[in-house]
Formats: C-alpha cells, sequence, structure tokens
C-alpha cells in the first residue's frame, strides 16, 4: 500500500505538469486600454512567462513577466514583472475574470494598477 502523503504529492505534481501543458493562459493578449498593450504567454521549463509590447511597431518596448506559478488559494497566477532596462522587479498577479478575459495586477510596495485583456483570436 502507497504511503498517502506519497500520493498526495504524485497527484499535485502531475496536476502542474498537466496544466503548464494545456494551460488557458498561454497565447496572445489585448488590453483594453486606449493605448493598448500585448502580452504573449509561453510556458518554458514548467514555468508560464510573459513578454508585454507596449507598441505593436516596436516589440522591444514593454517588460517581461516571469515564473508565473498558479496559486489554488488565490485562483490566480503569480510572478513577477521586469521592465525594460531597469534593475527593479514589480510583484504581478493575474487572474482569469472569464474564458477570453484576464485581469492583470501590478503591485509596489502600497502602490498597485490593473489593467484588464482580451484574448487575440
Amino acid at each position: 500500500m502507497m504511503n498517502p502523503i506519497y500520493t498526495q504529492f504524485l497527484s499535485i505534481v502531475s496536476f502542474f505538469m498537466l496544466q503548464a501543458k494545456s494551460d488557458p493562459l498561454i497565447g496572445t493578449w489585448k488590453s483594453k486600454e486606449t493605448k493598448p498593450k500585448t502580452i504573449y504567454f509561453t510556458e518554458k521549463d514548467g514555468f508560464l512567462q510573459g513578454k508585454i509590447v507596449m507598441n505593436d511597431n516596436d516589440s522591444s518596448a514593454g517588460g517581461e513577466i516571469k515564473q508565473l506559478i498558479f496559486n489554488p488559494k488565490l485562483k490566480a497566477y503569480e510572478g513577477e514583472m521586469s521592465p525594460p532596462g531597469e534593475d527593479k522587479s514589480l510583484k504581478i498577479k493575474i487572474m482569469i475574470v472569464q474564458k477570453n478575459e484576464l485581469k492583470l495586477i501590478l503591485e509596489k510596495f502600497y502602490l498597485s494598477k490593473t489593467i484588464y485583456f482580451t484574448r487575440v483570436q
């Protein structure tokens, strides 16, 4: 008979492996702002990551989202966002609001900014 803790560990690992391969976040998303931003989410080394593009004509402008991990208690992805050319990072939280809509929250100390994105088909 298998140890219950070992069985639970295996099911958690399997859950995260399946989630990374078929994650609903992977793809292209565009913000609903007047100057829209685009995020491209991909999976690398078991983590989700993203690239923010501020302007479709200049893909270098924006920032990088690193090591996103799903937090089941918050029903949100958590990670860090690095603005281009800066050594600082911001905490980032991403929640899927509906099938094709997500809410991104950037936090630094007591300040935060919320941006809504829709999936690009």
